[in-house]
């Protein structure tokens, strides 16, 4: 979409009204209008929003077949109409070759993400409620059999209210919810939506919530938008068991103190539940790994049993195979914040053995070991006995980067060491 430049200046800025809007009539397509509009002050008021709105309905109510051929222009009344003639052609490409036919930003979608005022957007939205209802809910394109869709929606364009609550457009949501629209967006529109929280198992509820799309309570917490989540709950939002793993994932912890506060969450199951969503917050790259605190504060009373808790889950992720450097950087940022909670000396042996095996892990076994919060054993004996664990698990998993830097350090490898003479080849070391 252009944007507004030379305000008052140009030819058109002196052309009547009436000139300018019959201009405006001609354009193809809403984008062109849009343009259009955009090009002056003079412009933009002699088109209007309510104009553009028409416009985006009209050509959002374009019917095709699945694979269109021939599509004619008829002018503002009858957008365009068009038959399938046995054309073969690839029809997976929602970017149609015909310029006329390519999918634009609906004009509600745009006046939101550019930060058009509330005075404006809510003319649009009468507009779309007055002839086209299911756009305020994010069902763009209906009758387009061409575009590919999911659950007959065409998702390359978001719902208003997720577009709203992603922009942080608080007035705008409040303005969709009193014409009754979803406050979700699509996601409230799913079939059997509402069967989940009730359901006996909710940690597979939350799988299933995973893996839908255009959530609005997603966006607003992802956009740290926490007002407009707190907005939603308090507002009537059927909360679901999900919503507290999307607020620990984004580290929203307003939200979160909220949710685990709701009386929809008192549940047969709700420990279980929170103590998976705090096992993904261990495991997920999360925006803030100290929203784990109130997670755990929910389940356990005794710091001890979460520190035994948090440990217990950083060596369960350590020791999972074929680590990637997103692995290795997720779980020195939860072992960052242990460390920094968890009351001096912390117990790191189990952990450092953990780490022991993968180069990739090579700064967590460092930190441990040169950390002044951390512990490998009260007696030197206990200390060489985690020395000893972490170089049998280098050795095993062939980590020549923590053999040597547990050489560098001054640790003798056993001469009873079978493959001792191997490991003095790859290191460059002379066995004792």
């Amino acid at each position: 979409m252009a944007s507004y430049t030379n305000l008052d200046k140009g030819p058109l800025h002196h052309l009547p009204v009436e000139l300018i809007r019959e201009i405006g009539s001609k354009l193809a397509t809403p984008r062109e209008l849009v343009n259009f509009a955009c090009i002056c002050s003079r412009t933009n008021a002699a088109i209007g929003v309510v104009e553009m709105a028409m416009a985006d309905i009209m050509f959002q109510s374009i019917e095709t077949d699945p694979k269109p051929r021939v599509f004619r222009f008829h002018g503002p009344e009858e957008l365009y109409s068009g038959n399938n003639n046995g054309d073969n052609s690839d029809d997976s490409n929602d970017d149609t070759n015909d310029d006329l036919l390519r999918p634009h930003k609906p004009i509600l979608i745009y006046a939101i993400e550019t930060g058009k005022d509330i005075d404006y957007i809510k003319q649009c939205i009468n507009v779309y409620k007055k002839n086209f209802t299911d756009a305020l809910e994010g069902y763009w394109y209906p009758l387009r059999r061409d575009l590919d869709k999911y659950n007959d929606r065409y998702a390359q364009f978001p719902s208003p209210m997720f577009a709203a609550a992603k922009a942080g457009r608080l007035d705008v949501m409040q303005a969709l919810a009193e014409c009754h629209v979803s406050m979700r967006g699509w996601m409230n529109l799913h079939k059997g939506w509402k069967v989940v929280r009730n359901s006996e198992d909710p940690i597979n509820g939350m799988i299933g919530d995973e893996k839908k799309g255009g959530n609005a309570f997603s966006a607003a917490c992802e956009s740290k938008n926490e007002y407009i989540a707190l907005w939603m709950i308090s507002n009537g939002l059927w909360v679901e068991w999900s919503d507290i793993r999307v607020a620990a994932r984004f580290g929203c912890f307003q939200v979160l103190e909220t949710l685990l506060n709701h009386p929809d969450f008192v549940h047969f199951k709700r420990r279980d539940a929170i103590l998976q969503i705090a096992k993904w917050t261990i495991s997920s790259f999360v925006a803030d790994p100290e929203i784990i605190l109130p997670l755990l504060d929910d389940v356990f009373h005794l710091d001890a049993d979460k520190d035994e808790f948090i440990q217990n889950e950083i060596i369960h992720r350590l020791v999972r195979p074929r680590p990637t450097a997103e692995n290795a950087l997720r779980m020195s940022r939860v072992v960052d914040f242990y460390a920094n909670w968890a009351k001096p000396p912390i117990s790191g042996r189990n952990i450092a053995w953990a780490a022991a095996f993968h180069k990739i892990y090579l700064d967590i076994v460092k930190a441990i070991i040169s950390g002044e919060r951390w512990s490998l054993g009260e007696s030197e004996e206990e200390r060489a006995e985690a020395m000893d664990e972490m170089f049998w698990r280098a050795r095993e998993f062939e980590s020549s980067a923590t053999v040597k830097y547990l050489v560098s350090l001054g640790y003798k490898i056993p001469s009873s060491e079978h493959h001792v003479h191997w490991i003095a080849a790859i290191l460059g070391l002379q066995p004792e």
